[in-house]
């Protein structure tokens, strides 16, 4: 019977100290910046009551542009970006994966820790591969040990106004959007030392949100 422990151990092969000291780093600079950026101050055209919406669309594309570049440059180490559909649907929006040895992850926000996650098709999809390689009804009670050649699915949830939370989890219910196994006690609070994002990877990753930008206003004629 797959015990919790071996799925930790899991995600602590991927996501040892330094990577998570990254992800860190990553949630924190993509949350001020999306702050910044959608300061009314700063820009009226942001003094709007639908702001939240803004700043939630731009702190979205910006953590998943910036987790990819930190990959690309080894910020991440042992980790790679892939892009994945959420809906199975040619031309819906795209969710960053990261996957390592033993896992794949995505993250997720969420307006509080004990809210349920949002759900896709990829998502059930992924929670059900969980299911069937943590359920002993499924596996037989003879089997010990996770299978190596299987990635487990996990899922990073981070929230609050200023990234004040983030939690590793594994969601293995198909049904129950709340249930899940916990990996990590909350990521923000972490001892280890916050890596550093140079101002180039947040300039890239916001470059990218002004070409998409600029070519939807050129679709739209």
């Amino acid at each position: 019977m797959h015990r919790e422990s071996e799925v930790k151990a899991a995600f602590d092969t991927d996501w040892h100290s330094d990577n998570l000291a990254g992800m860190r780093a990553v949630l924190a600079a993509t949350y001020l910046l999306a702050e910044e950026k959608t300061d009314p101050l700063k820009d009226p055209v942001f003094n709007s009551p639908n702001r939240n919406m803004a700043r939630g669309y731009l702190r979205w594309f910006l953590l998943d542009s910036c987790l990819a570049i930190a990959c690309q440059r080894g910020l991440l180490h042992g980790i790679n970006p892939y892009w994945v559909n959420l809906q199975d649907i040619d031309g819906s929006y795209r969710a960053l994966e990261l996957r390592g040895e033993r896992s794949a992850l995505m993250v997720t926000h969420l307006s509080k820790r004990e809210d349920a996650i949002k759900d896709s098709k990829l998502r059930l999809h992924r929670r059900k591969q969980n299911q069937s390689i943590t359920s002993p009804m499924l596996l037989g009670f003879e089997t010990t040990s996770l299978p190596e050649d299987e990635l487990i699915n996990l899922t990073i949830v981070h929230g609050d106004k200023k990234a004040e939370f983030a939690y590793a989890r594994m969601y293995n219910d198909p049904f129950n959007l709340r249930s899940y196994i916990s990996l990590s006690r909350n990521l923000m609070l972490g001892s280890g030392q916050i890596a550093s994002i140079d101002e180039e990877l947040i300039e890239e990753a916001t470059i990218g949100l002004k070409n998409i930008v600029t070519a939807e206003k050129a679709a739209q004629g």
